[in-house]
């Protein structure tokens, strides 16, 4: 299990704050450092977070692998969302734009001499 925190100087999980940081650690879970208030990190927790914790709300899991295999099912899910199906729109919209391009060549082609320098 990881556990990624902020480096918020405000934040009272700091690594002196040994109550916290000692059950983590004696748990076995790795913790991630980065800059505090990373800019980065407002995506994930304004938009992915919340959509993951709302997913995974109620859910029991007795291993860590169903924990994995939940979480990565619901990344495949987004992924599917908003990734896969706006590119295949795009490239629906591009075919299409491509056939009238084509179409308009065709038509100018017989008003403008292509091959003349």
């Amino acid at each position: 299990m990881e556990f990624q925190q902020d480096n918020n100087k405000m934040s009272p999980c700091q690594q002196g704050d040994d109550g916290f940081w000692k059950l983590l650690t004696s748990k076995n879970i790795e913790l991630f450092n980065h800059t505090p208030n990373s800019p980065d990190l407002t995506p994930v927790d304004f938009w992915l977070f919340p959509q993951l914790k709302s997913q995974l709300a109620g859910m029991k899991a007795d291993t860590e692998n169903e924990v994995k295999t939940a979480v990565q099912g619901f990344g495949a899910d987004i992924m599917k969302e908003r990734v896969y199906s706006p590119m295949a729109k795009w490239h629906k919209r591009m075919a299409k734009w491509h056939k009238r391009m084509a179409k308009w060549h065709k038509r100018m082609a017989k008003y403008v001499d292509v091959h003349s320098n």
